[in-house]
């Protein structure tokens, strides 16, 4: 039994209805957060500034799943988003404001880096969750929820720009911490300005030392030997460095030819004989 035309679509009307409301109440949840996060702005409480902007991260981003999860809706249905939109637009515009005038504050706080990385994430959540709004609104439609959602988009970009570095600095900017040393290198530390300019002295003085000494005594025995030379007489061979090798091979044929000769004249050939190969060095021994 199928069920009557007016239910099907008065059911068809509630469903469209009810993805409306998806839409509508992100943005709402996100105005809320919004004006928390300016009560405490105001009130300057810095942690509560802290707090309630991750809360406001948070909850842009529950919102965008709660949007991206839902239906298309009707192009008559979306004319229904342009009040929680400009809402939401001068919410962001009062909390810009009001961060901007408590800015000496939070530059007291040292907390000029917490707020811009906060308005920063902000930023970047709420065009998430405006981009995926407009895709859930018929293409007619499209543009003009663009455009009234861009204002919230140029009120952060402009509160990103007055929380940056150049525009907010901490009265006191912590410097990052250095390690601290142990005691056996801080005991070194304390010695190793005058211990290693007195090492570094000594240690260059004593090394030109042994190159000075090095190449005088080099230069010393380098003198010393070209002076002997000058004065020491040139060195003359001895009578007695050993037979001339022909007068040694004549003796030992004179020594064979004993052997078959008679014992007369063999004397008297070898005598004949020496007396004649050693004549020159007889010779010699008279020049010297």
């Amino acid at each position: 039994m199928k069920p009557p035309i007016t239910t099907a679509i008065a059911f068809a009307a509630a469903t469209v209805y009810a993805q409306i409301d998806v839409l509508t109440g992100a943005l709402s949840n996100v105005s809320s957060s919004v004006e928390a996060l300016d009560k405490a702005t105001t009130d300057f409480n810095i942690d509560a500034i802290k707090t309630n902007a991750d809360t406001l991260i948070s909850t842009i981003a529950t919102g965008k799943d709660a949007v991206n999860a839902s239906q298309v809706v009707t192009l008559v249905d979306s004319l229904g988003l342009n009040g929680p939109v400009l809402l939401q637009n001068k919410d962001f515009e009062t909390l810009a404001a009001d961060l901007k005038t408590k800015r000496p504050d939070i530059e007291k706080a040292n907390a000029c880096s917490d707020v811009h990385s906060r308005i920063a994430s902000i930023n970047t959540g709420s065009l998430g969750l405006t981009e995926a709004i407009i895709a859930k609104v018929p293409q007619a439609a499209q543009p003009i929820v663009r455009q009234v959602a861009a204002g919230a988009s140029r009120v952060l970009n402009q509160a990103q720009y007055d929380f940056s570095e150049d525009n907010c600095k901490d009265a006191s900017p912590t410097a990052s911490p250095t390690p601290s040393p142990t005691a056996s290198s801080s005991a070194d530390s304390k010695q190793t300005p005058v211990g290693a300019i007195v090492g570094g002295v000594l240690g260059g003085v004593g090394i030109m030392a042994v190159i000075g000494l090095s190449i005088f005594l080099f230069l010393r025995r380098r003198r010393q030997r070209r002076l002997k030379q000058e004065r020491e007489p040139p060195v003359e061979l001895e009578a007695n460095d050993g037979p001339p090798p022909l007068l040694k091979d004549y003796k030992e044929e004179c020594a064979k030819a004993e052997r078959g000769e008679q014992e007369a004249e063999r004397a008297e050939m070898c005598a004949d004989s020496t007396a004649i190969h050693e004549a020159p060095e007889n010779a010699r021994y008279e020049l010297e």
